[in-house]
């Protein structure tokens, strides 16, 4: 089996905290190796549930408000796995590629053109601010991952909340995605 590199476990922490944040549900977490069908190995379990987008009875206005507030969470969640990295690493793995890719197929296919450098922008500094905030949570999420290879999702809720003051986790949490902070 391939050795893992402590990286990956502070990466893959790094998305598992924006989940927990984002109010989206909580999947395990593992840095197990999985071979893609082109031979490709990569690392890390694919674990976001956004759910389904309700949108029954909402009008054009609101729909968009929804689609634009879902991507902004589901691509800060995809930031926050590099930026947890680099911050424990100095350095980024080639992990960090296919988040990438995902935030400019999401970014396309959600937000116009002439919003997309600010709306990023906007996804970088919730991002970091969840990573400095949050590290506490991500080290031992990390530390942990790098010992068993999986987490419960459970565990990921129970390891947040018994390093980061339930005080915090509420300021924060509305915090980060507030429409305000788009200002």
């Amino acid at each position: 089996m391939m050795e893992t590199d402590l990286s990956v476990c502070y990466h893959e922490a790094g998305h598992a905290v924006a989940i927990f944040l984002s109010g989206f549900q909580q999947q395990d977490v593992d840095i197990l190796p999985q071979v893609l069908d082109n031979g490709d190995i990569i690392m890390g379990s694919d674990y976001m549930d956004t759910g389904h987008l309700d949108i029954t009875g909402l009008d054009n206005d609101h729909i968009a408000v929804q689609r634009f507030s879902k991507a902004r969470k589901v691509i800060t969640i995809y930031l926050c796995g590099e930026i947890s990295e680099r911050k424990y690493s100095h350095m980024v793995s080639k992990l960090s590629g296919s988040d990438i890719q995902m935030v400019d197929v999401i970014l396309k296919e959600e937000i116009v053109e002439e919003q997309r450098e600010l709306f990023l922008k906007n996804c970088h500094a919730v991002s970091l601010q969840i990573i400095n905030d949050y590290w506490p949570a991500i080290v031992a999420l990390a530390e942990t991952l790098y010992k068993e290879k999986r987490i419960p999702a459970a565990m990921v809720k129970r390891v947040v909340e018994e390093t980061i003051p339930p005080e915090v986790i509420e300021v924060t949490e509305n915090q980060y995605w507030s429409t305000d902070s788009l200002r």
